[in-house]
């Protein structure tokens, strides 16, 4: 028997029911299929954590789906291709809808299934017009599409021109560390606003709930490090030196403060030999790393 209705096939990295394709309908325009793919889970090497996560994301959605009233068809295959034939065999369905995928690879393959896409939502732009934008251009530079992403979507502009008459401050944030013997300026400091303290807020509840998992050898926090920071270590300048990282969990020394020489640091990746070297991970090595960070790594 033919279903009339079309399928909605959401994947497992668009699990959000006011964006995409999914948006678009309620319980009685479509049916809903998620696939758990054997080949996906088994051509990458998966953290058994981040596997769950993923698995579980899915099935918390499917759930959510169906109490709304959408009729969810989540299922097993050893791949996704066959999860969908599987699909259509048992219900009849002739059209199958989808969010277009965020890999060039995911979209080659759901379109050669007779898939039809829409534009993804999960991003303010697709990857559809930035490449109409780029075409027949002679450069290709992050600070053009910039411009013109504020001008479409209407941010930080007065009118047809930049807020405050400047497109970006660029030239008088690229001031390069002092070589001529000064010290380096003092770094403002600001309060934490209401923003922050939610964000730490959710940051303490995340360790919280880590801890409260246990599991064979402790907890889940135990098992897991969590790092929290910034790319730059002073953003009004870009520097990418000397940045803030907050780390917990894991069987690393915690309860202190560490600051080194700024002026002569550690490169970032002697935090991460530090970290695989405390979760029992045989690695000396890992990029640009010197060693080890001092004061992390239990006596």
């Amino acid at each position: 028997m033919t279903d009339a209705r079309p399928t909605v096939w959401v994947l497992g990295d668009q699990l959000r029911r006011t964006a995409g394709v999914l948006a678009d309908h309620t319980p009685d325009t479509c049916r809903v299929l998620l696939v758990e793919s054997d080949s996906i889970l088994g051509r990458h090497r998966w953290h058994r954590q981040r596997a769950h996560m993923v698995i579980s994301a899915m099935r918390h959605f499917a759930a959510e789906l169906e109490a709304e009233g959408f009729d969810v068809d989540h299922r097993r295959a050893p791949t996704l291709a066959a999860g969908l034939r599987a699909h259509s065999d048992e219900f009849g369905v002739e059209r199958v809808l989808a969010t277009s995928p965020s890999s060039h690879d995911a979209v080659t393959r759901l379109e050669a299934l007779g898939v039809e896409l829409s534009t993804n939502t999960f991003f303010i732009t697709d990857y559809r017009e930035f490449g109409e934008w780029a075409e027949g251009r002679k450069r290709i530079r992050m600070e053009d599409f910039y411009r013109r992403q504020r001008i479409d979507l209407d941010v930080l502009m007065d009118g047809d021109e930049p807020a405050g008459g400047t497109w970006n401050f660029d030239h008088e944030n690229r001031e390069p560390p002092p070589k001529d013997g000064r010290a380096w300026p003092t770094l403002e400091l600001f309060p934490l606003d209401a923003i922050d303290r939610e964000q730490m807020k959710l940051l303490g509840e995340l360790i919280r709930d880590l801890k409260n998992v246990e599991e064979a050898e402790g907890n889940l926090l135990k098992n897991t490090v969590v790092m929290y920071g910034s790319n730059f270590g002073d953003a009004n300048k870009h520097t990418t030196t000397n940045m803030p990282v907050l780390v917990a969990g894991g069987r690393l020394k915690h309860g202190q403060h560490l600051a080194f020489d700024r002026t002569n640091n550690y490169p970032l990746p002697n935090l991460f030999v530090s970290i695989m070297q405390s979760m029992n991970l045989p690695v000396d090595k890992f990029a640009t790393s010197t060693g080890t960070m001092q004061g992390l790594l239990p006596a």
